[in-house]
């Protein structure tokens, strides 16, 4: 029953996301959705059927919500109940990892619906959020504190199918046949992975567990947060293979040593956490230096229980930004191969003498150069390759400053031309400027305005006219004969009248004319003053930044 129930709402959630009906197996696996299509898909159906459709389908979907719901509580209870029995003495109990099985896959189902049923449109889409008002949500829906992660899962799998825009109120439409959810969802599991240690942890919390209770040993906080958080990518902290998490596990206890790496991490284990990812109150270094991320206080922490060779390779991974144990214990082992371990005791010593209890993450004044701390290190050990060092930079730097000052005159030049550019452009008195057309739009305002008057009284006279021409003709019984009117008094005149009110409207049909042709040239006009402004603007902030540049002496003058 409860794989029915889960499979049955699944479907329901694609079929009612998407209005459209779940496709065959085999089908395509990527269906895209122009936004410009719909009005024409919408226009093709029998509306009052398809309100009905959809209602029913939305009170069906109510109904496996709230059975889903509550399988997921029954399974909620049944799981913490066997937690509290055995966790502590008999976590290997088949009646514990039943039940635990049995939550963690009513909990996978409810993030499966929830998935389907938002994924056409992303989290964000206008049409995700009428549909779960309407429908409600499984359980809830996702913790409050998971929310960020499982969005970044949902929108993993909506680039996977083919969407780049996810936010708005036209978010680009995808779907897919459930057939092909498997690969999908395997190529988006290191995001489903991260989402799931938050909303584990959001049920931790609610249960009112604490962190011990979540990660129940050191050795499992340790590995969680080195796999999870441990590392830095282009988009954010990266999910590691256990294969991965493993290895740097090792070398690091190798490192620092077992009981040192579990005493911080048993500390660690001690403190408030917002989530997995920071602490509730940040740690304070002496130096004022504050490590609220997970991965940051644990290595600060690590580094202060930490002496000789052990502590130096701490200090590069902690003390210089983007550092890793990895990297750091390759950067000992070069220091050792060059200048031995003796000459790197005696120059950490003296760095330890210059920096004293100041922030770690300060920069260090010391013969009148700048440092950071691996830096300062390098420089006390290394004097010679220092030297060499800052002789490179400063030519380097000296061949960066003469490209720089040749850019500085190509746009000092360019922005000259711009601003005689935009002046021409302005420039009222020349044919096609914003200024002349303006000025014309004026002229033909003001001419518009009198031909109109200037028909209208051509249009009485000719009223006029032809009353008296009709009353001179008029004849009956007792009325005196009336001489007839000269011809040019009456017909000719009427004719001069018609062809002046008939040029007077071709007038007005060629003004018409060039004052739409003059709108779309004002509006080209200001688009390309625009868009001249715009680069005139950034080429003076670029200037400006150049100069600067420039102008600041280079370090250690």
């Amino acid at each position: 029953m409860r794989t029915t129930v889960s499979f049955r709402i699944c479907l329901i959630a694609l079929s009612v996301a998407c209005f459209f009906s779940v496709p065959e197996v085999g089908q395509s696996q990527v269906y895209i959705v122009p936004r410009r299509s719909l009005g024409a898909f919408y226009l093709g159906q029998n509306l009052g059927n398809a309100a009905n459709a959809y209602i029913d389908a939305a009170q069906t979907a109510r109904a496996a919500n709230a059975e889903m719901t509550a399988q997921i509580i029954a399974a909620r209870r049944k799981f913490w109940d066997a937690w509290e029995r055995y966790h502590a003495t008999d976590p290997e109990n088949p009646e514990f990892a039943a039940a635990s099985k049995e939550f963690a896959e009513q909990l996978w189902n409810k993030d499966l619906g929830l998935m389907l049923l938002g994924v056409t449109e992303g989290p964000y889409g206008p049409r995700t959020k009428f549909v779960e008002m309407m429908m409600g949500k499984v359980d809830g829906g996702i913790p409050k504190s998971a929310v960020r992660y499982y969005n970044k899962w949902m929108i993993a799998i909506r680039e996977e199918l083919g969407a780049r825009n996810h936010t708005g109120n036209q978010p680009d439409m995808v779907m897919f046949s459930p057939a092909n959810v498997k690969p999908i969802l395997t190529a988006t599991a290191e995001h489903y992975d991260r989402y799931k240690i938050f909303r584990d942890w959001a049920e931790y919390l609610a249960a009112g567990k604490t962190v011990p209770d979540f990660y129940g040993t050191w050795d499992n906080f340790l590995f969680s947060n080195v796999k999870y958080f441990g590392r830095t990518s282009g988009t954010g902290y990266a999910v590691l293979s256990d294969d991965e998490t493993a290895k740097l596990v090792t070398q690091l206890i190798e490192v620092a040593g077992q009981d040192k790496v579990r005493k911080v991490c048993e500390k660690m284990m001690t403190y408030e956490y917002e989530s997995p990812l920071f602490l509730q109150n940040p740690l304070r270094s002496k130096g004022g230096a504050e490590y609220s991320r997970t991965s940051d206080a644990f290595d600060w922490l690590l580094s202060q229980e930490l002496t000789g060779k052990a502590q130096i390779i701490a200090t590069f991974a902690v003390w210089e930004p983007g550092m890793s144990w990895e990297k750091a214990v390759a950067d000992y082992a070069s220091y050792q191969e060059r200048f031995g371990e003796a000459a790197i005791q005696k120059a950490f010593a003296e760095v330890n003498q210059i920096v004293a209890d100041r922030d770690p993450f300060s920069v260090y004044r010391y013969e009148n150069d700048s440092f950071n701390v691996p830096r300062l290190f390098d420089r006390i050990i290394n004097p010679a390759g220092y030297q060499q060092q800052m002789a490179n930079e400063a030519s380097e730097r000296d061949q960066r400053m003469q490209a720089m000052a040749v850019e500085v005159q190509e746009l000092k030049e360019k922005i000259a031309a711009s601003e005689a550019q935009l002046a021409t452009l302005n420039d009222p008195n020349r044919v096609g400027s914003a200024g002349y057309i303006e000025k014309r739009q004026n002229e033909i305002a003001q001419e518009s305005a009198e031909l109109r008057t200037k028909i209208q009284e051509a249009y009485a006279e000719k009223s006029k006219v032809q009353r008296e021409t009709f009353s001179n003709y008029r004849r009956g019984p007792g009325r005196p004969e009336v001489t007839a009117p000269a011809e040019d008094s009456s017909a000719d005149l009427l004719e001069k009248i018609q062809k002046s009110i008939e040029a007077m409207n071709l007038r007005m049909q060629e003004l018409n004319k060039e004052l739409s042709s003059l709108r779309t040239s004002a509006m080209n006009a200001q688009r390309e003053t625009a868009l001249l402004e715009a680069s005139l603007k950034l080429d003076k902030m670029n200037l400006e930044m150049k100069e600067k540049i420039l102008s600041q002496p280079a370090q250690g003058q």
